[in-house]
């Protein structure tokens, strides 16, 4: 989820009011939700609110799969089906930030060149 953070809690720090964020919290589907502070994130300037409200679940998934069930390590070997979509970018990111060796399928040449295209990124450093 995202918004704007509201507290009056003296306990909760590190947040202005008003202040654009990202959560994870249950029940996010009103107007205002309550979560753990420690699941709030700023909401980077340059990043939209609907891309911004992507980024949880996505990393979450992926993160659950390639950390907690894969074991996922530096040198691992990874296939990630439907690299392209959303929770597949967020494995190869995470995979990347690991250390393993990426195999990804994409159901089309666009999404395959777009694949390459983060490739040649990764390995020019940028």
């Amino acid at each position: 989820m995202f918004g704007n953070y509201y507290s009056d809690r003296p306990w909760v720090t590190g947040f202005e009011i008003g202040e654009e964020v990202i959560a994870l919290a249950p029940h996010n589907f009103g107007s205002y939700t309550i979560t753990d502070a420690n699941l709030v994130v700023p909401k980077p300037a340059d990043l939209s609110f609907e891309a911004a409200a992507t980024i949880p679940l996505v990393f979450l998934t992926a993160y659950h799969a390639l950390h907690y069930w894969g074991r996922m390590d530096r040198g691992d070997r990874i296939l990630i089906h439907a690299g392209a979509g959303g929770v597949g970018l967020a494995a190869i990111q995470l995979a990347q930030r690991a250390g393993a060796e990426i195999f990804a399928t994409a159901g089309s040449p666009e999404k395959r060149d777009f694949l390459r295209s983060l490739e040649r990124r990764s390995s020019r450093g940028g």
